[in-house]
C-alpha cells in the first residue's frame, strides 16, 4: 500500500509535522475535537444507516399499504436530513470561526 502511494507521486514528507488531537490533549478544544471526529460522526453515520435500513424494511414489508409506504419513506428521509443537519452545523461553525477569526472556535474545530 505504501509503495503504491509513493509510486502514485504522493509526497509523504509533506505530512511531516501534521498532528491530530490525542487523548493527552486535555484542553476543551481538544476534547471536543476528539469527541466530534472520533465518536459523533461515526455514531451519526451508523444511526443514519440503521434508520435507512429500518425504513427500507418498513417500505418493503408494507404490502402496498399507503400508510406504511409513506412511513417508510418518511423514516428514510428524516434519517438523511438528520445526518445532513449534524454535518452542516459542524461545517457552519467552522466557517463562521474562520471568517470571523474567532480563535476559541478555531481551537476547538480546527482552522479552515
Amino acid at each position: 500500500m505504501l509503495t503504491s502511494l509513493i509510486a502514485a507521486g504522493l509526497d509523504l514528507n509533506a505530512l511531516e509535522g501534521v498532528t491530530t488531537p490525542t487523548i493527552t490533549d486535555r484542553t476543551p478544544g481538544g476534547i471536543i475535537s476528539i469527541f466530534v471526529g472520533q465518536y459523533l460522526f461515526p455514531i451519526a453515520g451508523f444511526l443514519t444507516l440503521g434508520i435507512a435500513i429500518y425504513g427500507g424494511f418498513e417500505y418493503m414489508l408494507s404490502y402496498g399499504d399507503p400508510k406504511k409506504v409513506a412511513s417508510g419513506q418518511q423514516r428514510i428521509t428524516y434519517g438523511i436530513i438528520g445526518f445532513v443537519v449534524i454535518f452542516a452545523s459542524w461545517w457552519l461553525v467552522r466557517i463562521a470561526g474562520g471568517v470571523l477569526d474567532i480563535q476559541a472556535i478555531q481551537d476547538i474545530f480546527g482552522e479552515i
